[in-house]
């Protein structure tokens, strides 16, 4: 095969030679062509580590912190919710207060391993004075998760009866808070 190979292409140089030889115009036949080659080039988005700080909060595991891989330019995808008693988890964001939330559907723009932050709305509540049979009219107070306050000055009186303090049961069983 190899020697039919070469007898061919011989065989065509030699026709080319005699044919210039005596005249023939092989330069109206010939043609150039140009040949393209299309390169492919493999990349990779870039990845990155994110780090989720619970910042006071904890995940299902009972960890602080977690870490995702992302790859920039694609979405952050699922982020865990962490828990904190007596707050509502508000979002991740860039700092621990302010900052820019980042949501799962947001874009990856970060360009280095990354800290993001949980943070937190306290819960509020309202406290609601009762007479417990006296008269008089006290305004509701509202405090946050785990704030310490002074309760308002009772404005309650009741024939026969002295002020002893505040309770969260009628009858005083429960838990009691001074005026």
């Amino acid at each position: 095969r190899k020697t039919l190979t070469w007898c061919i292409i011989c065989l065509i140089a030699v026709l080319i030679v005699a044919l210039s030889f005596i005249g023939f115009p092989l330069a109206k036949y010939a043609s150039s062509r140009t040949v393209t080659n299309n390169l492919s080039v493999n990349i990779a988005a870039d990845r990155y580590t994110l780090t989720l700080d619970a910042n006071g909060g904890v995940f299902a595991d009972n960890s602080t912190t977690k870490t995702k891989t992302v790859e920039y330019r694609e979405k952050y995808g699922e982020l865990p919710s962490p828990a904190w008693n007596g707050h509502i988890f508000v979002g991740w964001f860039t700092e621990k207060t302010g900052g820019t939330k980042i949501e799962a559907d947001h874009i990856v723009e970060i360009t280095k391993n990354t800290t993001i932050y949980a943070q937190w709305k306290a819960n509020t509540y309202k406290i609601k004075f009762d007479s417990n049979g006296g008269t008089g009219t006290m305004n509701e107070m509202t405090v946050e998760y785990d704030q310490s306050v002074a309760l308002t000055a009772n404005a309650f009186t009741r024939e026969g009866y002295s002020f002893t303090g505040w309770n969260t049961k009628e009858d005083g069983s429960g838990t009691s808070y001074a005026d």
